[in-house]
C-alpha cells in the first residue's frame, strides 16, 4: 500500500502557527511511512493548492492511502435577508486571499473542497482529511491566543465565484456533494465555531487541534483505537485549553487510523509478554484502561462467552499512557497463553482524574495524601500531560486552579475542614468532566427514535435559539430548553446543568425518572406552568466562586426509551449501591455517583435489555457580568460580530493601526425612497475613547447627499481604539433638516456602571446609535436605517481585508478602511 500526504499551510493575516503545524504533521506521517507533498507560502496560493489536489487525484490508485491536511484561516460568508437561497458559504484562506477582487475570489470554498474530495474517493476509499481552521469567530481569551477565523466575507462575492466556476451546477448534479461516506474527515471545530492557535509549553505557536491530534496518535501507536475513540481524546485535550472549541470526526470514523479496517469488537486488547516475563495489554491510559480493570483472556478469534470459560483472568495492576501490566490467574486448567491472545473487558474500574499538587512541605503532603484517597481523582504522574486541575499549596493555603484560572478561594491547608472541602471540590470537578464526555449510545444502546431538543435565550418573552456551541451568554440573561417527542413511542427526557463551578443539577428534578412525553408532546424548561409564559431560567454567577472570567457551562439533555432514576448524577456523593443495566450510560452513572468499579454482563441475551439513550449537549460560555444593552434600532442589513467577540476581543499578533480613514466608495439606490426625492446620507462612526477610559466612546457624524460630489466620501478620519462601529441612514433630502453632527451636539451618553469596560463600551455604543436614530426620525419620518457593522482591533479594523461590499434589496454600497 502506497501512502501519500498533501500538507498545506497558509500562514497569513496574523497567524504564526501553520508552518509549525506542517512540521508536526510531517514528522508524524513520515514516521508512519507517508510520502509528503508540502505546500506553503508561494505554493499555497489558491491555484497552487487546487493544482496540487488535482495532481494527488491523478496519481491516486485503489491501493493508495491518502491524507489531505490543511492549516490556516477559515472565513464564513453569511447570507443577507435578500440573498436566495439563504445558505451560508464557508471558505479556506490560501496565501493569496488578500489579493481577491469582486471578480476573482482567491479563497477555496468548502463546496469546492467537497467536490475534490469526491473525485479523490473515486480513486481510493482510504482517504483521511484533516482541517485545522474555522469558519466563524467566537472569542479569544489570552494574549497569544489567535482565532483561526476571518470575521467576514461577502456572500454575493462567493455566490458569484461559485457560479463563474460552474460549481453550483456540479452541486446540483449530485445531491451528496457535501457528505462523503468514504472519507474520514477530522475537523478542528464545528461549522460555526472557532479553532485556535497558541504558544505551547515549548514556546512554539501551534494549532491546538493539530498538537492534540499528533500527541494522541503518537501515544495510541498501534493500540487499535478507532478514529471515534481518538477524536474523543483529542477533544478532551483541546477543551481543557479552549472550552468552546469542539474537534470532531465525520464520515466513517469507526475505522482504524489511515486504513479502511473497522474493528469487530470495541475494548478488546492484544495481550503481550515482554522480555522480563511481564504480561501487558497493548493499550493504556489513553484508551481508558485503569488499575483494577478485569479482562478475560481468549485466543484470537475465539468467541467470548464468559470469564469462567476463558483461559485466564487478567487484572490490571499498573498503567502507563500506552500499555498496562496485568496479573494473570489461569482458569480451567490452562497454564500458558497462546500467541495473539486477546483480552475482553469484564469489569472496568472507574477512571479517576489526575490532579497535580503544586507545592512542598507538610501541608502539600497532607493534600497529596487526601487526593490519593479520593473517590474520583488521583495524584498525577510526574510526566503525565493533560492534567485538568491542580491544587496549589503555599504558606498554609490551598486553592484549586484549572487552565482558565482560579476555581476556589484560598483555604486553610492546615485545617481538616479546608482539606475536606478541597477534595470535595476535586471530586465534583471530576464528576462534571465525566458527565460532559457522555455521548449517545451505540449498538444495543442506541436510541432509534426521533425527538427534538432546542436551546436558546429568552428575549422579550420569545425564544431565540442558540445553534453554535461556545456562544457567550451573560449573567441575568434567561435561557430555555424545548424538548419534543416526534416518535410513536413514549420517551423520557432529563436535563442536567453542569455549571461554571462544575456543580451538576437536574433541572427536570420534579421527574427524577425522566419527563415522560408521548408522541407530539413537548415541554419547555423555563415556561411558567401557570401562565404558559416563556420566562426562562435566569443565569447566576455562583456565590463564592473564585472565577472572574467567562467560564464553560454545559446543558446536557439525556433521552431514554424507558423510565430510569438518573437523579444520582446531581448528588454530591452517594453512599449506597445503585441499580441499572450494563449500558455505557449506567457505566457513566456509576462513575459520576460512586467511583469504584462496574461488572460488565457477559450474556448476549441480557444485553437486549440495555437502556437505549441519546445525548444532546449545549456548551456555552457564561460571562460573570450582566449583558450589554442592545440597540433598539433595526437596520435593513446588519453585519455584526458575535457579541462574545466584542466582550473578549481577540489579541492581534501585530499592533493594529492607531488611526484609519473610512471611505464610502459606492452607493446605489434602485428602489424609490419617499417618491424619488434626492437622498441624504447620514453616518455615525464610533470607536473607543483615545484615553481608554472605560465605557466612554468617541463618535464622528457625517451628513451628505447621495451622489453629491461623487464617491468616495470620507465618513471618518481619525484615531481608533478597540472597535470601529458604523451606522448608515438614508432619508429624503430636505433643506431645512439639520446635519447629524448638529443634532448630536450637546447630547451626553453616560457610560454604564458595568465593571467590564468592553461591555460598558458596547452599551454606550448602542445608546449612541439609538439616540442618533431617534433624532433623525424626529425631523424626517421617512428615514431608513440601512446598514450597520462593527470592525474590531483584532481584525485591524478591516484594513487587512480591504473593500467591503454590501448588496441588499434596492440598495448596494461599498466602503473601505485604510490605515492613516
Amino acid at each position: 500500500m502506497e501512502k501519500v500526504a498533501l500538507l498545506i499551510g497558509s500562514e497569513i493575516l496574523n497567524l504564526r502557527g501553520p508552518h509549525h503545524d506542517l512540521d508536526i504533521m510531517q514528522r508524524l506521517l513520515e514516521s508512519r511511512g507517508f510520502e509528503i507533498r508540502r505546500h506553503q507560502e508561494k505554493t499555497a496560493t489558491r491555484d497552487a493548492v487546487v493544482a496540487a489536489y488535482r495532481e494527488l487525484i491523478e496519481d491516486a490508485t485503489s491501493d493508495h492511502c491518502v491524507v489531505v491536511y490543511a492549516s490556516g484561516h477559515g472565513v464564513r460568508a453569511q447570507a443577507g435577508p435578500g440573498d436566495s437561497p439563504a445558505l451560508d458559504h464557508r471558505l479556506w484562506v490560501p496565501t493569496d486571499f488578500p489579493e481577491s477582487t469582486p471578480d476573482d475570489l482567491r479563497g477555496i470554498t468548502a463546496t469546492e473542497l467537497s467536490l475534490l474530495q469526491w473525485e479523490l474517493t473515486g480513486k481510493t476509499r482510504n482517504v483521511t482529511t484533516i482541517w485545522d481552521s474555522c469558519y466563524s469567530s467566537r472569542m479569544s481569551r489570552d494574549v497569544g491566543v489567535v482565532s483561526r477565523a476571518l470575521p467576514r466575507a461577502q456572500w454575493a462575492d462567493v455566490e458569484a465565484h461559485l457560479i463563474r466556476r460552474g460549481v453550483i451546477e456540479q452541486v446540483r448534479s449530485r445531491r451528496d456533494a457535501v457528505g462523503n461516506p468514504w472519507a474520514v474527515r477530522l475537523v478542528a471545530c464545528g461549522p460555526e465555531e472557532s479553532a485556535y492557535e497558541y504558544e505551547n509549553r515549548d514556546g512554539i505557536v501551534v494549532g491546538a487541534f493539530t498538537e492534540a491530534l499528533s500527541d494522541t496518535l503518537e501515544e495510541v501507536g498501534e493500540a487499535g483505537l478507532t478514529w471515534a475513540e481518538i477524536i474523543r481524546r483529542v477533544r478532551y485535550r483541546v477543551r481543557r485549553l479552549f472550552p468552546n472549541q469542539w474537534p470532531r470526526a465525520e464520515g466513517p470514523y469507526d475505522r482504524l487510523p489511515f486504513t479502511t479496517d473497522v474493528p469487530d469488537l470495541t475494548g478488546v486488547l492484544p495481550v503481550e509478554v515482554d522480555l522480563d516475563g511481564q504480561v501487558r495489554l497493548a493499550a493504556g491510559r489513553i484508551a481508558g484502561v485503569a488499575p483494577g480493570d478485569v479482562y478475560a483472556v481468549q485466543p484470537a478469534g475465539a468467541p467470548f462467552r464468559s470469564l469462567e470459560t476463558s483461559l485466564a483472568r487478567a487484572t490490571v495492576t499498573q498503567v502507563s499512557s500506552t500499555d498496562a501490566v496485568v496479573e494473570l490467574q489461569f482458569l480451567g486448567g490452562a497454564t500458558e497463553l497462546p500467541r495473539n491472545a486477546r483480552a475482553h473487558p469484564v469489569e472496568l474500574s472507574m477512571r479517576r482524574r489526575p490532579v497535580a499538587v503544586v507545592g512542598t512541605g507538610p501541608e502539600a503532603e497532607t493534600v497529596s495524601a487526601a487526593v490519593a484517597e479520593a473517590s474520583h481523582v488521583r495524584i498525577a504522574e510526574p510526566a503525565e500531560a493533560d492534567v485538568p486541575v491542580s491544587a496549589h499549596v503555599s504558606g498554609g493555603i490551598v486553592e484549586l486552579r484549572d487552565p482558565q484560572g482560579a476555581l476556589t478561594l484560598p483555604r486553610d491547608a492546615t485545617a481538616m475542614t479546608g482539606i475536606v472541602r478541597t477534595v470535595r471540590d476535586l471530586n465534583r470537578y471530576a464528576r462534571a468532566l465525566t458527565l460532559e464526555e457522555l455521548t449517545s449510545g451505540t449498538g444495543t444502546s442506541a436510541l432509534d427514535a426521533s425527538f427534538e431538543v432546542e436551546f436558546g435565550r429568552v428575549v422579550d418573552g420569545q425564544p431565540v435559539p442558540i445553534t453554535a456551541p461556545g456562544n457567550m451568554v451573560f449573567c441575568q440573561e434567561h435561557l430555555y430548553v424545548r424538548m419534543r417527542n416526534t416518535s410513536p413511542s413514549r420517551l423520557f427526557f432529563f436535563m442536567f446543568d453542569v455549571g461554571v463551578s462544575r456543580r451538576i443539577s437536574l433541572s427536570t428534578n420534579t421527574n427524577p425518572e425522566g419527563l415522560a412525553l408521548d408522541r407530539d408532546e413537548e415541554w419547555w424548561v423555563g415556561r411558567s406552568p401557570a401562565t404558559r409564559e416563556l420566562v426562562g431560567l435566569e443565569l447566576e454567577w455562583p456565590e463564592g466562586f473564585a472565577g472572574t472570567k467567562p467560564r464553560l457551562e454545559t446543558i446536557i439533555v439525556i433521552v431514554t426509551h424507558r423510565a430510569e432514576d438518573l437523579s444520582v448524577l446531581q448528588q454530591e456523593g452517594v453512599q449506597k449501591a445503585i441499580s441499572g443495566d450494563e449500558s455505557p450510560l449506567w457505566h457513566v452513572v456509576a462513575q459520576v455517583a460512586l467511583g469504584g468499579g462496574r461488572e460488565l454482563k457477559e450474556s448476549e441475551s441480557e444485553q437486549q435489555y440495555s437502556i437505549r439513550y441519546a445525548v444532546r449537549q449545549f456548551p456555552i460560555m457564561v460571562h460573570p457580568a450582566p449583558p450589554p444593552q442592545e440597540e433598539a434600532t433595526r437596520f435593513r442589513y446588519a453585519d455584526l460580530p458575535d457579541r462574545s467577540l466584542r466582550a473578549l476581543p481577540p489579541q492581534p499578533t501585530t499592533p493594529p493601526p492607531a488611526g484609519v480613514t473610512l471611505r464610502l466608495t459606492d452607493l446605489s439606490v434602485s428602489e424609490p425612497i419617499a417618491g424619488g426625492a434626492a437622498l441624504r446620507v447620514d453616518a455615525l462612526v464610533l470607536t473607543g475613547s483615545p484615553d481608554g477610559n472605560g465605557g466612554h466612546v468617541a463618535y464622528h457624524a457625517f451628513t451628505g447627499l447621495a451622489g453629491a460630489g461623487g464617491v468616495p466620501q470620507v465618513l471618518f478620519d481619525g484615531h481608533v481604539r478597540d472597535h470601529l462601529d458604523l451606522a448608515i441612514w438614508l432619508s429624503p433630502a430636505r433643506a431645512a433638516h439639520r446635519p447629524l453632527a448638529d443634532l448630536l451636539a450637546g447630547q451626553v451618553i453616560t457610560p454604564s456602571a458595568a465593571v467590564d469596560p468592553a461591555i460598558a463600551a458596547m452599551t454606550a455604543t448602542a445608546k449612541f446609535i439609538d439616540l442618533a436614530h431617534g433624532l433623525l426620525a424626529g425631523q424626517e419620518a421617512d428615514v431608513v436605517a440601512i446598514y450597520r457593522t462593527c470592525l474590531l482591533s483584532g481584525e485591524a479594523f478591516g484594513t487587512v481585508t480591504g473593500r467591503e461590499a454590501v448588496s441588499m434589496p434596492g440598495v448596494s454600497l461599498a466602503f473601505e478602511v485604510l490605515p492613516r
